[in-house]
Protein backbone atom coordinates (compact mmCIF):
# COMPACT_ATOMS: atom_id res chain seq x y z
CA UNK A 1 0.00 0.00 0.00
CA UNK A 2 2.88 2.35 0.64
CA UNK A 3 4.09 2.01 -2.96
CA UNK A 4 0.61 2.76 -4.29
CA UNK A 5 0.15 5.77 -2.04
CA UNK A 6 3.40 7.34 -3.25
CA UNK A 7 1.78 7.95 -6.63
CA UNK A 8 -1.25 9.70 -5.14
CA UNK A 9 -1.53 13.41 -4.53
CA UNK A 10 -2.94 14.79 -1.31
CA UNK A 11 -3.13 13.44 2.21
CA UNK A 12 -2.88 9.68 2.60
CA UNK A 13 -4.17 7.86 5.67
CA UNK A 14 -3.68 4.18 6.48
CA UNK A 15 -5.98 2.03 8.57
CA UNK A 16 -4.94 -1.52 9.37
CA UNK A 17 -8.03 -3.72 9.86
CA UNK A 18 -6.09 -6.95 10.37
CA UNK A 19 -6.89 -7.41 14.05
CA UNK A 20 -10.52 -7.95 15.16
CA UNK A 21 -10.49 -5.02 17.60
CA UNK A 22 -9.63 -2.65 14.73
CA UNK A 23 -12.93 -3.60 13.05
CA UNK A 24 -15.21 -3.25 16.08
CA UNK A 25 -16.55 0.25 15.40
CA UNK A 26 -16.97 0.01 11.62
CA UNK A 27 -15.78 2.68 9.21
CA UNK A 28 -17.36 5.77 7.74
CA UNK A 29 -15.35 6.93 4.75
CA UNK A 30 -15.03 10.65 4.15
CA UNK A 31 -12.20 10.68 1.62
CA UNK A 32 -12.37 11.24 -2.12
CA UNK A 33 -10.79 7.85 -2.83
CA UNK A 34 -10.49 4.71 -0.72
CA UNK A 35 -8.22 1.78 -1.54
CA UNK A 36 -8.91 -1.54 0.16
CA UNK A 37 -6.49 -4.44 -0.16
CA UNK A 38 -7.46 -7.86 1.10
CA UNK A 39 -6.10 -11.38 0.84
CA UNK A 40 -8.02 -14.00 -1.11
CA UNK A 41 -8.76 -17.25 0.71
CA UNK A 42 -10.29 -20.07 -1.34
CA UNK A 43 -10.91 -17.62 -4.20
CA UNK A 44 -13.04 -15.37 -1.97
CA UNK A 45 -12.69 -12.42 0.36
CA UNK A 46 -12.29 -13.89 3.87
CA UNK A 47 -15.72 -14.19 5.47
CA UNK A 48 -14.87 -12.02 8.49
CA UNK A 49 -13.74 -9.21 6.16
CA UNK A 50 -16.69 -9.65 3.78
CA UNK A 51 -19.09 -9.01 6.68
CA UNK A 52 -17.04 -5.99 7.80
CA UNK A 53 -16.96 -4.50 4.28
CA UNK A 54 -20.76 -4.77 4.06
CA UNK A 55 -20.98 -2.30 6.96
CA UNK A 56 -18.69 0.38 5.51
CA UNK A 57 -20.44 3.65 4.77
CA UNK A 58 -18.80 5.19 1.71
CA UNK A 59 -21.13 8.10 1.00
CA UNK A 60 -20.82 7.45 -2.75
CA UNK A 61 -17.04 8.02 -2.86
CA UNK A 62 -14.78 6.04 -5.18
CA UNK A 63 -13.38 2.69 -4.06
CA UNK A 64 -10.41 0.80 -5.49
CA UNK A 65 -10.30 -2.89 -4.54
CA UNK A 66 -7.07 -4.87 -4.55
CA UNK A 67 -7.15 -8.64 -4.16
CA UNK A 68 -3.85 -10.16 -3.05
CA UNK A 69 -3.39 -13.85 -3.70
CA UNK A 70 -0.70 -16.41 -4.38
CA UNK A 71 -0.60 -19.62 -6.38
CA UNK A 72 -4.22 -19.35 -7.48
CA UNK A 73 -6.63 -17.08 -9.31
CA UNK A 74 -8.48 -14.20 -7.72
CA UNK A 75 -11.69 -16.26 -7.95
CA UNK A 76 -14.83 -14.27 -7.30
CA UNK A 77 -13.22 -11.72 -4.98
CA UNK A 78 -13.54 -8.87 -7.50
CA UNK A 79 -17.21 -9.75 -8.06
CA UNK A 80 -17.67 -9.63 -4.29
CA UNK A 81 -16.12 -6.16 -4.19
CA UNK A 82 -18.45 -5.09 -7.00
CA UNK A 83 -21.41 -5.90 -4.71
CA UNK A 84 -20.14 -3.37 -2.16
Amino acid sequence: MTAISQGLKGDVQFRNITLPESRENGIILDSDLTIIATPVYGERIPHFLHDFFQGIKGNGNQLVAISVYGNMGFGISLEQFKEF
